[in-house]
């Protein structure tokens, strides 16, 4: 018998029972070979040999350290005993005793690096070629990685390799001042290009050099970080913010107000959704609210605070873009972060403009964000008629 939702049991006749139960159907020899031989199985393989491979080599490098640092101890105390015994009785059976000993256990520490040096490259050649061959028959490249950590977060591991190895492989064989000196030279570069900005116009008066509300926004933007985190830096390292965030939850504020209140945001402001969390991929924090002061429904992207959030930063590689009529190339990784939420913003945005009211004059969205924030809202998360 079974139950139903309600709990009482459901009687079957015996008649319907089944006299076994059916078995499955076993796979043959051959669509099991086939099915180990599939280019993701092979995959897994071959990047389970490239692991291995770093092991080998990190293996060998700790004993070969180990086999100096012995050998070389060794030595150290047969010398040093020899030479405590020519200098206080000049030479003697004792101390060339002890120097061929000294010369014994070089030989046997030459013969010991050279055993290990034979033994890590036949271990070495061996992955290689087992490697090579399941690449010949096939295999899929990153296959273990994805396995372990999802094919999106593999995807920015092996783009963020790529582009390391593709910046830092022309300098693996330049000398180390060789580095230092273009280093140097590029910073001289830097601040020549900063000399040449021009300055602000004496004429210019008392004109605004930044949009309306500016500050208002970059506070917004802070208190995405959360009232226990950076938002209350704003103002410096002081304990006030997070003073302001911790009264305002003592008053019954949910954890957005409270971190509006660290950032120092005042007035009439009604907080929609506040989103921290930070282990999905391309899915930065964000705060919506309702300025009523302002008349605007405000949209603010966290920075960089996560793990994550720096993959995304890292998975930089330039993808095409048409905004504003404008052709050009975005940052992969916030472009992505972008568009996943792009959706939910959009919805909490067109909730937000209903929440103002008709009597609140011209209604605006403003997207705001910090770091890795600014650059997902760059493609705005958001109806773009109201901008």
């Amino acid at each position: 018998s079974s139950s139903s939702e309600q709990g009482c049991p459901i009687e079957y006749p015996a008649s319907s029972w089944p006299l076994r139960a059916e078995q499955p159907a076993m796979a043959s020899p051959q669509s099991r070979a086939a099915a180990m031989a599939s280019p993701k199985n092979l995959g897994i393989m071959s990047d389970s040999l490239s692991l291995a491979n770093h092991g080998v080599a990190a293996g060998f490098g700790i004993a070969r350290f180990a086999t100096n640092m012995g050998f070389g101890i060794a030595s150290a105390c047969i010398r040093g005993s020899a030479v405590a015994l020519e200098s206080a009785a000049g030479e003697n059976p004792f101390s060339s005793v002890l120097h061929g000993v000294d010369g014994i256990v070089g030989f046997a520490h030459g013969a010991t690096t050279m055993g290990q040096n034979v033994a890590q490259s036949i271990t070495h050649t061996s992955l290689l070629t087992t490697r090579s061959g399941l690449r010949a028959a096939g295999a899929q490249e990153g296959e273990l990685l994805r396995l372990t950590v999802g094919s999106e977060a593999a995807e920015v591991v092996n783009t963020v390799d790529a582009l390391a190895r593709h910046i830092a492989g022309p300098l693996a064989d330049r000398a180390t001042p060789e580095l230092l000196l273009a280093a140097n030279a590029w910073g001289v570069l830097q601040r020549a290009a900063d000399a040449r900005r021009p300055d602000v116009p004496a004429d210019a008066g008392d004109a605004p050099l930044l949009p309306e509300h500016s500050e208002r926004w970059l506070r917004f933007a802070a208190a995405t970080f959360g009232h226990i985190w950076l938002a209350g830096l704003l103002d410096g390292a002081s304990a006030a913010g997070l003073a302001r965030g911790e009264a305002k939850r003592r008053r019954g504020g949910c954890s957005g107000e409270a971190a509006l209140a660290c950032a120092g945001v005042e007035g009439n402001v009604e907080v929609l959704a506040f989103e921290q969390k930070t282990s999905e991929l391309f899915a930065p924090g964000y705060l919506v609210a309702v300025d009523h002061d302002t008349g605007s429904v405000v949209v603010a992207l966290r920075g960089t605070s996560s793990v994550t959030d720096a993959l995304s930063d890292l998975f930089c590689r330039p993808e095409p873009l048409q905004l504003g009529g404008h052709n050009g190339s975005a940052h992969s990784g916030m472009l992505r972060a972008a568009r996943r939420v792009e959706g939910p913003l959009a919805a909490l945005a067109e909730q937000g403009l209903a929440r103002l009211g008709a009597d609140s004059g011209r209604k605006r969205i403003v997207v705001c964000g910090h770091s890795l924030g600014a650059g997902v809202a760059g493609p705005p998360p958001a109806p773009r008629r109201y901008f």
